[in-house]
């Protein structure tokens, strides 16, 4: 896919001309005007690298440096005249300036050079944010399928659904249930094993009982299911769970 090069300046042969050199050098430019233009542009769509001249006929070209900075790369183009504004612009997060005039090929380097150096950037944010995942995943294994399920673990840590994890016996289960709950940020993990529990016990276990509701209720006791609230319940062995209950835990 082409990269999109978004030309802002209100010298229309200049635009003109730099738009038609990026696009001979293999990029899909757009060219705007006016601060206006530049503004609906870079809320609309997705640019690689931003060429902004500082003076608009609308506007000052400063006041977009900071946000285009955020998403794209940003090269300003500057007079003579313009040199201290194109540092300040530097600062709040320009790549670099190009002094008018320019050489093409000297832009384009430019250019080129600015953009590799955003993806840098962008593939050392991700590895970092990888690598945070990874020290609070503590997964062992690199293979296919382990790394697809450290990437479910964290897509669905942030949702609030229910989720069925299925494999064999000592296969970690209970380990990514946990690993779930601990990305969530949710408060409490409560845990039962389904299937060492009496099936007349079951309710009483999951929903709680006030005292006197049956024989041996000395006492008031709260239920998993209230105990999880705001947290994570982890049913372990689900499919042990008595028939006639399951009915009860979906209401």
């Amino acid at each position: 896919m082409k990269k999109k090069i978004l030309v802002i300046d209100d010298d229309q042969m200049f635009n003109e001309m730099l738009c038609e050199a990026l696009k001979d050098a293999g990029y899909t430019p757009v060219g705007v005007m006016t601060l206006g233009e530049a503004r609906e542009k870079l809320y609309n769509d997705y640019f690689h690298c931003v060429l902004l001249d500082l003076r608009l006929p609308d506007g000052n070209g400063m006041e977009l440096v900071e946000i285009a900075s955020a998403v794209s790369t940003v090269i300003v183009m500057s007079a003579h005249g313009d040199i201290n504004s194109a540092v300040s612009a530097v600062k709040k997060g320009a790549f670099n300036f190009l002094e008018k005039p320019f050489d093409l090929d000297h832009a384009l380097i430019e250019i080129k050079r600015a953009m590799s150096y955003r993806k840098l950037e962008l593939e050392n944010e991700e590895l970092s944010r990888l690598t945070g995942i990874e020290r609070k995943l503590n997964l062992v294994g690199k293979s296919t399928e382990m790394m697809k399920i450290k990437k479910t673990v964290e897509t669905i840590a942030g949702k609030n659904v229910s989720v069925l994890i299925e494999g064999d016996s000592g296969t970690g289960k209970e380990v990514v249930a946990n690993l779930i709950h601990r990305l969530s940020g949710r408060k409490k993990f409560v845990a039962l094993n389904c299937s060492a529990i009496p099936e007349n016990l079951f309710e009483s276990e999951l929903f709680g009982h006030e005292k006197g509701a049956f024989t041996g209720a000395d006492t008031f006791k709260k239920g998993l299911v209230e105990e999880a609230d705001g947290g994570t319940l982890f049913l372990d062995e689900i499919s042990e769970m008595p028939l006639s209950l399951q009915p009860k835990l979906l209401r």
